[in-house]
C-alpha cells in the first residue's frame, strides 16, 4: 500500500516539498478507522508520509483504502462572518487555544457536519478546548488510494 500512496502522491507533489498531510484509513464498510497527520511541517513530504504510514496505516489490518488530504491553503479567520460563512465541504478548521496552545482540527468534507458552527463545536468538545481561541480554515487536495 505504501508504494501505491507514493505513486499517487508524487505524481502531483515533489518528495522534498514541505506540506501538511493527513492519511485517513477506511475499512470495507466505508468507516473511518483513523485520520492522522500534520497541518504544517518543516519535514519533507516523503519523510512525513512514511512516518504517518508506519505509525497509523501499517498497524491496522482492516484498512481497505486510504484518503490522502494534502493541505493546500491556510487562512486565519478573525470575523464571525468569515468563520460562519465558511463552506465545510471545501474547508477544514484548525482551532488553537490561546492560553494553552492546545489545538484540534476537522478536515473538509466530513460526513454529517452541516456547517461551520457544528464543525467548530465538534473540535472544541472533542479536544476539550475552552476560552479564547484562534480559528483557521484550510483547504486540502484529496487523493484516493485503493
Amino acid at each position: 500500500m505504501l508504494d501505491k500512496i507514493h505513486n499517487k502522491l508524487f505524481r502531483n507533489y515533489g518528495k522534498s516539498e514541505k506540506k501538511g498531510i493527513f492519511l485517513s484509513g477506511i475499512d470495507k464498510d466505508g468507516n473511518t478507522i483513523f485520520s492522522n497527520g500534520v497541518i504544517k511541517t518543516d519535514e519533507n513530504l516523503f519523510d512525513t508520509v512514511n512516518l504517518l504510514y508506519e505509525n497509523f496505516v501499517e498497524p491496522e489490518e482492516d484498512v481497505k483504502y486510504i484518503v490522502i488530504d494534502v493541505v493546500d491553503k491556510i487562512q486565519e479567520l478573525n470575523e464571525a462572518e468569515q468563520i460562519f460563512g465558511t463552506n465545510v465541504s471545501k474547508n477544514g478548521f484548525l482551532i488553537i487555544c490561546e492560553n494553552t496552545n492546545e489545538s484540534g482540527l476537522i478536515l473538509p468534507s466530513i460526513e454529517n457536519v452541516a456547517d461551520a458552527k457544528h464543525a467548530i463545536s465538534l473540535v472544541k468538545n472533542k479536544c476539550e478546548l475552552s476560552g479564547d481561541v484562534e480559528i483557521y480554515s484550510f483547504t486540502t487536495k484529496k487523493i484516493l488510494v485503493i
